[in-house]
């Protein structure tokens, strides 16, 4: 392993702990050339608009104005749905995507299938339904909200275990509440 490496600024031989990993310059040579082209300057032209803006208009060592790489990062950032989808067909097979969620949601009328209640996460416009699937052959049943989800978790999808839990609750069953 190297101990030592030349600067392609100042062309000394220095120690490899007098560089940043993966560069070049020596730490005194970066510092230097960011003085001079950062530090100085109240004013930079933007590579994108062509616009000369103060310094604080741009992120630290970037040449793009602010608003400029704002726009280029909203352009390339995917929308709620696009993430949505990939992480369906990622999680359930490529068969199964937003718009197979979006059908079964419509099919059960927007709530849950087992309790009948929507999953609203206290937000009207939220129907956060989830997917509820059979662990043995993935296929998806149905959208679950998230107690009765837990709830074939937690038994582990076993019927015995949910009709015992059933007959328990109707044996035990306060005649006072209907």
């Amino acid at each position: 392993m190297r101990t030592t490496k030349i600067c392609r600024t100042c062309t000394k031989e220095l120690p490899t702990s007098d560089f940043r990993e993966g560069r070049r310059r020596c730490l005194r040579c970066e510092e230097k050339t960011y003085a001079e082209n950062w530090a100085s300057k109240t004013h930079i032209t933007c590579n994108k608009c062509g616009g000369e803006k103060l310094i604080s208009e741009y992120y630290k060592g970037h040449k793009r104005c602010k608003s400029c790489y704002s726009e280029t990062y909203k352009d390339k950032r995917p929308s709620y749905d696009d993430k949505k989808d990939y992480m369906l067909k990622y999680t359930y097979g490529e068969d199964f995507g937003l718009e197979q969620y979006k059908n079964i949601l419509q099919e059960q009328n927007e709530v849950c299938a087992i309790c009948f209640n929507p999953n609203t996460n206290g937000r009207k416009d939220s129907n956060n339904l989830y997917v509820d699937h059979d662990h043995k052959t993935g296929k998806v049943r149905g959208l679950l909200c998230s107690n009765c989800n837990r709830m074939l978790g937690l038994v582990g999808d076993n019927i015995n275990a949910l009709t015992n839990a059933v007959s328990y609750l109707k044996k035990h069953k306060d005649l006072n509440h209907t």
